[in-house]
């Protein structure tokens, strides 16, 4: 175990207290995915309309006839189809995020734990995939 000199606690809890705080953008951002989610987990009571029936004229421009963005061709209301919209796009990310961390972690729990040659032939896979760009490896 190492000394830690005398005058360097003052410096180690400074920076601890700035990395616990949180800058605007920060703030911001974590408001702004706060809000995406609660629209997605309340889709049903927020959408005006039904996303799949259609419930006025075809090609209202936005604002008319009680449809904030106006309909699409076949008379179905925008706003509740961008909100329905949301709610898939969202759990679609969440489901291909926890597949990440599932995969990553399993491939980085077995090549720590076994170290050696197998944590260079699964890190050398691992270099491969990220060398790959990710719309490629998407497809």
């Amino acid at each position: 175990m190492t000394a830690v000199p005398i005058n360097a606690a003052p410096a180690i809890a400074r920076r601890r207290r700035r990395r616990l705080t949180t800058s605007p953008t920060d703030t911001a951002a974590l408001a702004l995915a706060a809000l995406v989610c609660l629209v997605a987990l309340t889709a049903p009571w927020l959408a005006p309309h039904s996303a799949t029936a259609p419930s006025g004229t075809t090609f209202l421009s936005p604002g008319s006839g009680g449809h904030l963005l106006g309909t699409d061709e076949v008379g179905r209301d925008i706003l509740s189809r961008v909100i329905y919209g949301i709610r898939s796009s969202w759990l679609s990310a969440i489901v291909v995020i926890a597949s990440g961390v599932l995969v990553g972690g399993i491939i980085g729990l077995t090549a720590g734990t076994l170290g050696g040659w197998v944590d260079a032939v699964l890190m050398r896979i691992t270099d491969a995939f990220l060398a790959l760009p990710g719309p490629i490896l998407a497809i």
